[in-house]
């Protein structure tokens, strides 16, 4: 089972977030969201998850304060989308993984499961940020997070995987923030978790550590966005009073579901047979 912290503090932020829920527990529960479309929305994540690895306090990172450290001498390594409606989930079956193992009622019998019961959907939806191309959502085992991928989905959308697309330039700041703070600020507690979203806020308005990467991104998501309309890159962004879930299983469609107009995957209710428990 993969534990959700419910936190809505301002992580890996472009355009900033709203009001936060510190609702985090183990086994699920959500909270907070981003901003919308209209208000400046915010379209890298501010609002992570996290697996039950081992306590961080054995791994040396409480050794320096959490606070953003230098970059120098780092560069972006964008890795691309694994592909646009793969066709690997069939309709349910994204959304019955993500709520076996992230929900609020997911068990680590119930995560095992459904990982076997949809093998090839597990497959497609999680990567590891090792991978050369990234599905739609990320295991970041530097700071044992999982988070969506947002660069990608929009690089899909846009019709532009290239690494000097919009999509590149969003996990750039993203990967930025993680850089500057992953080394030194542990994740193993809610309290530990908002401190390091602080210290990725002060990564990305800080010119000696992330902003030159959080200014490309916050350039491209806004003229993206604006010449979307607000319509089909909105599947992307985390909209104001959505759960993490409920955006990560979205993108998790867009990815490996098959195309609507195919009569392909939804965000639909799961099978019935789904794994649960």
């Amino acid at each position: 089972m993969r534990r959700l912290f419910g936190l809505g503090a301002c992580a890996l932020l472009v355009f900033g977030c709203s009001s936060s829920d510190s609702s985090g527990a183990a086994g699920g529960g959500t909270g907070g969201s981003g901003g919308t479309a209209e208000a400046g929305p915010d379209v890298t994540p501010d609002q992570v998850v996290a697996d039950t690895a081992p306590d961080k306090a054995d791994t040396g990172k409480d050794a320096k304060a959490c606070e953003p450290q230098s970059v120098s001498g780092w560069t972006a390594s964008w890795k691309p989308p694994s592909g646009k409606y793969q066709g690997k989930c069939k309709a349910g079956e994204t959304v019955a993984l993500m709520e076996a193992c992230f929900g609020a009622n997911a068990t680590e019998s119930g995560c095992a499961a459904a990982e076997t019961q949809y093998a090839d959907c597990n497959t497609c939806l999680y990567t590891d940020d090792t991978a050369s191309q990234w599905g739609p959502v990320v295991y970041f085992s530097g700071v044992e997070l999982y988070d969506r991928n947002e660069g990608g989905c929009f690089a899909l959308l846009m019709g532009d995987t290239s690494a000097t697309g919009c999509g590149a330039k969003l996990n750039a700041a993203y990967d930025c923030g993680i850089a500057s703070c992953g080394g030194v600020c542990p994740t193993s507690t809610d309290a530990e978790y908002e401190a390091f979203n602080n210290c990725i806020a002060s990564a990305a308005a800080d010119a000696a550590f992330c902003k030159t990467y959080q200014d490309a991104a916050d350039a491209c998501a806004t003229a993206a966005l604006a010449a979307d309309g607000g319509e089909a890159l909105n599947a992307c962004v985390w909209g104001d009073s959505e759960d993490w879930l409920v955006v990560a299983e979205r993108i998790g469609e867009i990815f490996c579901g098959v195309e609507p107009s195919d009569g392909g995957a939804d965000s639909g209710n799961p099978p019935v047979d789904a794994a649960a428990e």
